[in-house]
C-alpha cells in the first residue's frame, strides 16, 4: 500500500509518499512561494532518480498538486508508474473546530463542516481544502482520503481544562473558550503561539533571531513585551519561532501568530449559536 501525505500550508505544500508495507519514504517534496513565483524542490529516494529543484509557475495551491502529480508519476523524476499506484492520501488539516476529535475519512460532509471551520484558521485551512480538492478532482471518489487535525487533541481535553472561568453561559451560548494558537509563515519564517487564557502567568519563549537589531528595534525587547502582557494579563503563553534566516520575518511572524492565537481564544465560536459584539467590560 502506497500513501501520499500532504501538507498544505498558506504558501507551501510538503509532501511524502510513503510504501506502507517497508515503511519507507519513496520520495518527497517541497512546493515553496505559492501564489508567488513558485518552486519545487522534488527528491526521489528509490530507483536513482535525479532531484527536480526549479522554479515553476504555482499561481495557486491547484497548479502546486499539479505539479507534485507530475513529477511523482513522470518518467525522469517519478516514483509509480501512474497515480493509480497510490491506495489514500493523508491531508494534514489545521483546524477542525468542536466536530472532530480524531482522523476522519473526507466526504462532502467532512468538506462543508472544514469550510465552516475557515474562520478559526483563515490562513491554512482554504489552503487545506484545496489540496484536498485537487487530489479529489485527479484521483476521483475512488481512493480514500483521510483528514488528520491539529486541533483534535484540543477535542479530547475535559470542559474544566479548555473552558475559560467565567459563567457557563458564555460559553453554551457565544463558544468563548479559554485556549487558542496559530502557525504563521513568512517566506521561509514559521511561527507558532498558543496561549491559555488560565489565571496563571507563565512565559516560554523560543525566539533564536538571527540578527541582534531590527532596524532601531533590539529583538531583546520582543520577549520584554511578551513578558510584560503575561505578568499583566495572568495567561500562560507559548512562543516558538520554528524556523527562520530573516529577523524580521521571524518578528512578524510571532507577532501575527500572537494576535491569531488570542483572537482564537476569545472570540465567539462561529459553529455556536449567539453573538458577542465585544467581551469589552465582560471579561
Amino acid at each position: 500500500m502506497k500513501i501520499l501525505v500532504i501538507n498544505a500550508g498558506s504558501s507551501s505544500l510538503k509532501y511524502q509518499l510513503i510504501d506502507m508495507e517497508t515503511e519507507h519514504v519513496l520520495a518527497k517534496g517541497l512546493c515553496e512561494r505559492i501564489g508567488l513565483d513558485g518552486h519545487l524542490k522534488h527528491t526521489p529516494l528509490v530507483g536513482g532518480k535525479p532531484v527536480f529543484d526549479e522554479d515553476l509557475p504555482m499561481p495557486t495551491h491547484s497548479e502546486a498538486i499539479a505539479a507534485v502529480i507530475d513529477k511523482l508519476t513522470s518518467a525522469e523524476y517519478g516514483v509509480v508508474a501512474s497515480m493509480k499506484e497510490i491506495d489514500a492520501v493523508g491531508h494534514r488539516v489545521v483546524h477542525g473546530g468542536e466536530k472532530f476529535a480524531c482522523s476522519v475519512k473526507i466526504d462532502d460532509a467532512v468538506m462543508a463542516a472544514l469550510e465552516e471551520c475557515t474562520p478559526f484558521a483563515p490562513l491554512h485551512n482554504p489552503a487545506n481544502i484545496t489540496g484536498i480538492n485537487a487530489c479529489r478532482a485527479v484521483m476521483g471518489d475512488d481512493v480514500p482520503m483521510v483528514a488528520v487535525f491539529d486541533t483534535a487533541f484540543h477535542q479530547t481535553m475535559p470542559g474544566k481544562a479548555y473552558m475559560y472561568a467565567i459563567p457557563y453561559e458564555y460559553y453554551q451560548n457565544d463558544g468563548i473558550r479559554r485556549y487558542g494558537f496559530a502557525y504563521v509563515p513568512l517566506d521561509e519564517a514559521l511561527s507558532r503561539v498558543v496561549i491559555d487564557l488560565s489565571g496563571r502567568p507563565g512565559l516560554v519563549f523560543e525566539a533564536p533571531f538571527t540578527a541582534p537589531m531590527i532596524g532601531e528595534l533590539d529583538t531583546q525587547l520582543i520577549r520584554e513585551f511578551f513578558q510584560g502582557f503575561v505578568n499583566h494579563a495572568q495567561v500562560t503563553l507559548h512562543v516558538d519561532n520554528l524556523r527562520g534566516i530573516n529577523a524580521h520575518h521571524q518578528a512578524e511572524t510571532i507577532f501575527k501568530a500572537f494576535g491569531r492565537a488570542l483572537r482564537m481564544a476569545l472570540e465567539p465560536d462561529p459553529l455556536m449559536s449567539g453573538v458577542i459584539p465585544s467581551t469589552k467590560g465582560t471579561l
